[in-house]
């Protein structure tokens, strides 16, 4: 499904923010001008909600997204960060430890230290089928955090 910027905030609202989500298995947002209602509209759209979402995708879109805390069966995520949008890395953690079919993740990570991680967080987080990884971290962000926890056999590309 590709949601239109004319449509965007329409269908965005009345599908993913009232939480009736359709069994998508892909899922791609766009816009390149910011829709009044979606800007207003805080309540974020539960990754995990739509059991079937395989492909996730982001781009230029102020849609607050959570990763919801459940198994998902994503393979592909990929959310360009906004000024509303970056992902604090303990909920990034969390939804790699619970997703163990993801292949691709390209995302923006929120500054964290490791020792404000919750405890739920496993110290090893493997991941056979992850190849590629890509993560737009700010200057006062520490990768170590994310990287020390992860094992990646099967990773072909790292930005």
């Amino acid at each position: 499904m590709t949601i239109l910027a004319e449509y965007m905030s329409i269908l965005l609202l009345a599908l993913l923010g009232a939480g009736i989500v359709p069994p998508l298995e892909e899922f791609e947002g766009s816009t390149r001008r910011t829709p009044d209602i979606l800007s207003v509209h805080k309540d974020p759209f539960f990754l995990s909600s739509s059991s079937r979402l395989n492909l996730f995708r982001l781009t230029e879109t102020p849609l607050h997204i959570g990763f919801g805390g459940a198994k998902h069966d994503i393979r592909k995520i990929q959310v360009s960060p906004t000024e509303e949008r970056t992902v604090p890395l303990a909920e990034l953690l969390q939804f790699l430890t619970l997703g163990p079919s993801v292949t691709s993740v390209t995302i923006a990570v929120q500054e964290t230290s490791v020792s404000m991680l919750p405890h739920y967080i496993p110290h090893m987080i493997q991941l056979s089928n992850l190849r590629t990884i890509s993560f737009i971290m700010y200057s006062a962000t520490d990768p170590y955090a994310l990287v020390d926890r992860l094992l990646l056999p099967a990773l072909r590309y790292l930005c």
